[in-house]
């Protein structure tokens, strides 16, 4: 559900908290303050950026290539 700690460090690429949140604003992702003072974000935030492979699965690709795109 949510980012665990080092989760957080690898897609940020920051262990100190305030470059965390630096980054997370550069990317747009939202986030809130938890009660121990780290940024809480949620999963489903970071896979919707990054293009969640689920998302890629819902989609509806045709079985054979459109042969009228190809000028065929």
């Amino acid at each position: 559900m949510f980012l665990s700690k080092e989760e957080l460090k690898q897609f940020t690429g920051y262990q100190i908290v305030s470059c965390q949140i630096r980054a997370l604003k550069a990317f747009g992702v939202p986030f809130a303050i938890g009660l121990h003072g780290r940024p809480v974000v949620l999963k489903s935030e970071v896979e919707r950026l990054l293009g969640s492979s689920d998302e890629n699965k819902n989609r509806e690709h045709p079985k054979e290539p459109d042969w009228n795109a190809l000028g065929a």
